[in-house]
């Protein structure tokens, strides 16, 4: 059976083209137009060299951008590699390799580990910001020009247990180890959900970008943050004794 998760953002926009579909930072976007950019975004993708079955990574944080990108990935047929802001570039590169990812979309903010991870991957690097570093590429040069031959553009059939995105684990007893979720395992988790909540088309949803890792992650920061301003050092993490203590090596038993 044929069927493509992007056609839940399009099937929207054609019943409700001007209702609002995010808000962020004082400015909205309506399903009309988030379909037609994603739509682009998926054209310019295929024009870049992109195949459909090809593996693209987004590194982005909350942002319009990330949901342009991700809906623009699944229309082109591609997969969807979201990836947690937080990684460090080592982390990164194994992502980025271990999956096969042929593109990687960025933030102005994270090049500190993303551009030296896509460098060492062997891949481009599109980035959202006003300041795009030599041998990068900017976000928009991904976003179509053309004209789309339809509202939303073309969505590349395909099979309903088809990978849609994928997703890492987070590595706690091992390597990550990336978890194919198909268009219909993620069509079911918004229909289930949506039902379960009694979710109205009228709702507002506030979208945490922290999954349990991250928040887990950012909670230990914090935590570290703390130990060491109590033991005399600043907030970087230098000076007192807290933030010199390592954990010692863990034993191997036969």
């Amino acid at each position: 059976m044929s069927f493509n998760l992007a056609t839940i953002l399009h099937e929207s926009a054609l019943a409700a083209p001007d209702s609002t579909v995010m808000r962020f930072n004082g400015e909205t976007t309506s399903y009309g137009e988030l379909d037609d950019l994603s739509g682009r975004f998926a054209a310019g993708l295929l024009a870049s060299g992109r195949e459909p079955g090809d593996v693209v990574a987004i590194h982005l944080p909350n942002i319009p951008q990330f949901l342009v990108a991700y809906f623009g990935v699944l229309k082109a047929g591609m997969v969807a590699l979201p990836l947690n802001p937080l990684l460090t570039t080592p982390e990164l590169v194994y992502h980025l390799t271990d999956s096969n990812a042929r593109s990687m979309v960025t933030f102005e903010g994270f090049l500190a580990a993303s551009a030296p991870a896509a460098s060492q991957a062997g891949i481009p690097a599109y980035v959202v910001g006003a300041t795009v570093p030599d041998g990068l590429h900017r976000f928009e040069e991904l976003v179509s020009a053309a004209p789309l031959s339809e509202p939303g553009g073309d969505l590349h059939p395909t099979e309903a247990d088809s990978t849609a995105v994928l997703i890492y684990t987070s590595g706690t007893t091992g390597k990550p180890k990336g978890a194919e979720l198909t268009h219909f395992q993620l069509y079911m988790n918004c229909d289930v959900g949506g039902s379960l909540f009694g979710a109205r088309s009228d709702d507002v949803t506030l979208a945490n970008p922290l999954g349990r890792r991250d928040a887990d992650r950012c909670r230990r920061a914090d935590r570290g943050r703390r130990a060491v301003q109590a033991a005399g050092g600043d907030r970087r993490g230098g000076g007192g004794p807290a933030a010199r203590r390592r954990r010692p090596p863990r034993r191997r038993t036969a």
